[in-house]
């Protein structure tokens, strides 16, 4: 608290005096004197309660001020205080909101839906490049910004393969996607001939995958398909209660495609089904693994327990199934030991491929997905990968 300035006071009281005439007997005079005696009493009592009043009235002022000038103190105080506080609670909020990821981006404008490929001035494949091909029946549209979402899903597993190869081995290595004239992946766009029941009825195959495969390689030159990678995605996915059906998801090396050859075939459920599970923007792919809403679809979550899942934990599981299956083409194999000592087999090329979402957000299981040194042994040497520019 503040000191107070020194209040003095001075009370200076003055008395009268009396003058006796002495023109009158002596005892007249004896009176006189006793009269001017008790005059000089009376006087002397009045002035002296005179000034006892006065003190008093003057205490009684210089006590309101001395209370009124401490209000006015603690007053001050307690509002100094509290702005202090209020400083103080300002700060802290400020400090709890820079701790908040930002938010998600809001959607852009919508982009163009592909469509169908030329075949007939179809670009060769480049030997040693990864290459696409999507796979619709006759009812089905392509979805607008299907070829941006798709272009982000390669470069999203290449940078995961780069990353945990940069981790394992030293060396950020990655893969050359073959790329069209937009300088996105260069991936063909095939409309079926039949319509989405045909090919889940699959009268000449054994499932409605095989059917959109054969058509595939029926329409599609056998160069196409040799000395690369090819990532066949086929849209045939419907869904029956809780469960998809017509779709599926594989991957292997293919020494009949060219020596180090591979080839993925995915159902489109990877890329969602009714919502997306990769983001244009790949600094907005946390908000994809964020997501909350019910999917309205069961499946293993990353911790393999069978339930409904969230959006979010549908993209964790199902596009760490993609990147497995890119693996696979790569010529790796399941892999399900505990790569890192933690006590979570958490492999990309194992059970772990459902924790990819963890790679992006605390909400989903950790430890996250990773490739694991097995892998990355294998993977390091490859022709088609290359150090990272």
């Amino acid at each position: 608290m503040r000191g107070f300035p020194l209040l003095m006071v001075w009370l200076v009281a003055c008395g009268g005096e009396s003058e006796a005439v002495f023109d009158v007997t002596a005892g007249d005079a004896l009176a006189s004197e006793t009269e001017s005696e008790t005059e000089s009493e009376v006087e002397s009592e009045v002035e002296s309660e005179v000034e006892s009043e006065v003190e008093v009235e003057v205490e009684v002022e210089v006590e309101s001020q001395v209370e009124s000038q401490v209000e006015s103190e603690v007053e001050s105080e307690v509002e100094f205080e509290i702005e202090t506080e209020s400083e103080s609670e300002t700060e802290t909020e400020s400090e709890s909101e820079s701790e908040v990821p930002e938010p998600c981006a809001t959607p852009g404008p919508e982009l163009p839906a592909p469509v169908a490929s030329d075949l007939s001035t179809l670009p060769a494949t480049t030997p040693g490049h990864v290459r696409g091909v999507w796979f619709t029946p006759s009812d089905r549209p392509f979805a607008p910004g299907l070829h941006a979402r798709l272009d982000a899903w390669l470069r999203l597993a290449n940078a995961f393969f780069g990353d945990e190869l940069a981790r394992w081995t030293g060396t950020a290595r990655e893969f050359s996607p073959q790329l069209g004239p937009d300088g996105l992946w260069d991936v063909v766009y095939l409309r079926g001939a039949h319509d989405a029941a045909w090919y889940a009825s699959h009268p000449t195959a054994g499932d409605a995958p095989g059917e959109a495969l054969a058509e595939i390689f029926a329409r599609l030159p056998a160069e196409f398909h040799r000395d690369a990678v090819l990532v066949y995605f086929y849209d045939l996915a419907t869904q029956d209660g809780v469960h998809l059906v017509n779709t599926g998801q594989g991957g292997s090396a293919a020494p009949w495609m060219g020596e180090h050859a591979g080839y993925v075939l995915m159902g489109s459920h990877v890329l969602g089904f009714g919502y997306d599970t990769i983001a244009l923007d790949p600094t907005a792919q946390r908000c994809v693994f964020d997501d909350t809403t019910p999917a309205g679809l069961e499946d293993w979550d990353g911790d393999q327990i069978w339930r409904m899942l969230d959006r979010g934990e549908w993209a964790s599981t199902f596009v760490g199934a993609s990147v497995h299956e890119l693996g696979h083409a790569f010529g790796l194999e399941h892999v399900f030991d505990d790569a890192d000592g933690d006590g979570v087999e958490n492999n990309v090329m194992g059970l772990g491929l459902r924790r990819f979402g963890g790679r992006y957000t605390q909400r989903l299981p950790q430890p996250p997905t990773l490739l694991g040194p097995t892998s990355a042994a294998v993977l390091a040497p490859h022709p088609f990968l290359h150090p990272r520019p």
